[in-house]
């Protein structure tokens, strides 16, 4: 096995199971499943950076940033847990913020590396508030992050809203993208007959 800054990496793909979604007032919706072009040749995980920031009116600015996992066995192409429950990441808000203005941003660097996980990813780490549950998680790059950088194996995914609530209707602007092109999101909110 290669260690260090040495371990193989792919460039992850997904498939979006459902949206992205606009509910109106950032209530959101966006789950995709992983998958790599070319079967793992060991047990691996797809690891993602995460950065959200999130700048609501009347609350404290609030940004995260850490690093989850999702495990892709020898031989396979997409991860055991997309395989039980069809997805495995979802980006979303489940209530809307009526009332409030503000901005969301989430932004993931996804890559694929063999080999096990460095010891403090760990699953409901409340160093990073348990927003993954029961995925492991760490605040720490993992040490052979860079290498993976280094050979074009990132995939950026990005999701921005931009609402105004304190007035009906309100308005929301929400852009997807993925390795900065554009990905339609389907507005499910708004006047009657519009």
């Amino acid at each position: 096995m290669a260690t260090g800054d040495q371990r193989p990496s792919q460039k992850p793909g997904f498939k979006t199971r459902v949206g992205p979604l606009d509910f109106g007032c950032a209530h959101y919706q966006w789950d995709i499943a992983w998958n790599i072009p070319t079967p793992a040749s060991q047990d691996g995980y797809v690891i993602q950076e995460i950065i959200s920031i999130q700048k609501i009116q009347g609350l404290q600015d609030v940004t995260l940033h850490f690093w989850e996992a999702w495990p892709i066995k020898k031989g396979e192409t997409t991860s055991s847990i997309a395989q039980r429950q069809v997805w495995d990441d979802s980006w979303s808000a489940k209530f809307p913020h009526k009332g409030q203005n503000g901005t969301i941003t989430m932004s993931g660097l996804a890559i694929f590396f063999e080999g096990p996980l460095p010891p403090d990813f760990k699953p409901n780490n409340r160093e990073t508030l348990q927003v993954a549950n029961d995925l492991p998680t760490s605040k720490n790059m993992p040490v052979f992050w860079q290498n993976g950088l280094k050979n074009g194996a990132g995939l950026k995914r990005t999701l921005e809203i931009t609402w105004d609530c304190r007035a009906a209707p309100g308005t929301t602007t929400v852009i997807a993208k993925a390795d900065d092109k554009g990905i339609n999101v389907r507005k499910l909110w708004g006047p009657p007959g519009k």
